[in-house]
């Protein structure tokens, strides 16, 4: 849930509410913070807005399904590889490629803290961009801003090369 911005307002909407419960004498501040943080995430809202609305391309495939709240919300269409945690069988993984082929898919997402074998050779089948992309990155706000770039230019956003 955390891979949105609309959804991590939510989110720290609960978590201001639970530390003025817990500090009520600090609620000024909490609620100062949040404020401030919303406002990021309204700014950081619009710019994905604007760099996922420019793309050619609206599917991808994602080795690990993590991208699926920020797929929603920016009308994008996120195909998973790995279900409920396993790597797809022989019979599996070759459907998927030939849907992938199918729909022109041409960008396989991996995150940064899982192997790239299975994926790099899904993406090699398929003639496709590997993107790896890190959703547990520590600074929120610039990796969302680093991963709608990274998303945009794939998916062929935007003075984007389509290019290999």
């Amino acid at each position: 849930v955390w891979m949105s911005p609309r959804t991590v307002g939510v989110m720290a909407a609960t978590i201001r509410d639970a530390l003025i419960k817990a500090s009520p004498s600090k609620r000024q501040a909490f609620e100062s913070n949040y404020q401030r943080f919303l406002a990021d995430l309204e700014a950081l809202d619009r710019e994905i807005t604007e760099l996922l609305s420019a793309v050619s391309s609206r599917k991808f495939l994602a080795f690990h399904p993590a991208w699926g709240y920020l797929a929603d919300d920016y009308g994008l269409d996120q195909i998973p590889i790995e279900t409920a945690g396993k790597e797809p069988g022989a019979k599996a993984l070759a459907q998927l490629i030939d849907r992938a082929r199918m729909e022109r898919i041409r960008v396989v997402v991996v995150q940064a803290q899982f192997s790239t074998t299975l994926a790099r050779t899904v993406a090699e089948a398929i003639d496709a961009h590997l993107v790896s992309l890190d959703p547990l990155a520590e600074d929120y706000l610039a990796n969302m801003r680093t991963t709608a770039r990274t998303l945009s230019q794939a998916l062929g956003g935007e003075g984007h090369d389509r290019g290999h």
